[in-house]
C-alpha cells in the first residue's frame, strides 16, 4: 500500500477528513454557545422585568383593558390616536404605569402632574434612564 510521505514542513497531507472534523466541532461549539447565550438573555430579561415590576408595584395601573399582552391590543386599536388614548387612560392620576407584553422589558410611566414633570425633566434629569434615540427594534 501507498503511504503518504511528509511534506517539507513535516506535515502529513490529509484527505480533508481532518478539516471536516474541525469544522464540525467548531459549528457544534458555536451552536452550543448560541443556545446558552439565548437562554442567558431570556433569563436576564425575566429578572429585569420582575425587578422593574416590583419597583412599580405601588404605582397605580393606567386604566386600560389589560389582557395577556398588557396594553398592546388597546394600543393597536388606538394607534391613530395614541397620544389621546394615553391621556384618556391616565386621566385623574398624577402618575400611572403602562405595561407591554409580560416578558417584555417595555414598561412606561405616564406622568401628568406638573410638579413631577418638572422633577423628571429639570431637577433630576440625569438620574433617569432615557430611551436611546439610536435604538433599532429590528436589530435588538
Amino acid at each position: 500500500p501507498h503511504h503518504p510521505t511528509p511534506t517539507a514542513a513535516g506535515v502529513m497531507p490529509q484527505d480533508g477528513s481532518h478539516l471536516r472534523k474541525l469544522v464540525t466541532q467548531s459549528l457544534c461549539i458555536y451552536g452550543a454557545f448560541s443556545v446558552v447565550n439565548v437562554f442567558w438573555r431570556v433569563l436576564s430579561d425575566c429578572f429585569f422585568v420582575r425587578r422593574t415590576r416590583r419597583k412599580l408595584k405601588d404605582v397605580p395601573q393606567a386604566r386600560y383593558a389589560a389582557c395577556w399582552n398588557g396594553a398592546i391590543t388597546e394600543l393597536i386599536k388606538n394607534f391613530h390616536r395614541s397620544h389621546d388614548w394615553r391621556r384618556d387612560i391616565s386621566e385623574g392620576l398624577a402618575v400611572s404605569k403602562l405595561y407591554g407584553f409580560p416578558w417584555s422589558k417595555d414598561s412606561s410611566l405616564l406622568v401628568r402632574d406638573p410638579v413631577l414633570i418638572r422633577y423628571f425633566l429639570k431637577d433630576a434629569f440625569p438620574k433617569y434612564t432615557k430611551v436611546d434615540t439610536g435604538y433599532d427594534i429590528i436589530v435588538h
